[in-house]
């Protein structure tokens, strides 16, 4: 038997990993376990991906889509062993997101934050707040300064954010 956390229990993720919060989410609740909050960060909603095909074109084309992005040392792509290993961990990641795209889904009652940076490329503040479509519960978006990796860029406005938002649910946040 699954034990469940005696704190009160918050999922994040940003880009991919909001998409992998969400649908832990989704399980999670359809367990009967409570979730206080659901924090999406830089992806579009789940019923809609890009269309983009990073994962079929060529390495230097993905390479120039992540080094875009600014979420990799570009240290990574220089050290021709480590591209090596790191390439098909890229390409692979890109085919799960860019092809992700679900249909249909229950609603969350959990509250569902939006947080997006206002320089992002890949998603626009519009995309993002329609993710109040997947829950029954309080829905907030939040804008950072910053691109795509803001939460690397501003992490003390993005940190204290969270702070102030998971110590609306329990007084003893460390």
């Amino acid at each position: 038997m699954l034990q469940t956390p005696q704190r009160p229990t918050f999922f994040f993720g940003h880009s991919m990993g909001a998409t992998l919060a969400f649908e832990t989410a989704l399980r999670w609740e359809k367990r009967g376990q409570s979730l206080e909050h659901l924090f999406i960060s830089g992806r579009m909603p789940p019923d809609q991906n890009s269309g983009t095909d990073y994962y079929r074109r060529s390495d230097q084309e993905l390479i120039e889509k992540v080094s875009a992005l600014g979420g990799t040392a570009s240290d990574v792509f220089a050290c021709q062993a480590l591209r090596e290993l790191v390439m098909p961990i890229l390409r692979a990641d890109f085919e799960a997101i860019e092809t992700y795209q679900r249909r249909n889904f229950d609603t969350l009652s959990c509250p569902v934050s939006a947080l997006l940076g206002r320089r992002d490329t890949e998603v626009r503040s519009d995309e993002i707040c329609r993710w109040a479509e997947v829950t029954s519960g309080r829905f907030e978006f939040q804008g950072f300064q910053g691109g795509h990796f803001y939460l690397n860029e501003k992490s003390h406005h993005f940190f204290q954010y969270l702070k102030n938002k998971i110590s609306e649910y329990d007084k003893c946040v460390y």
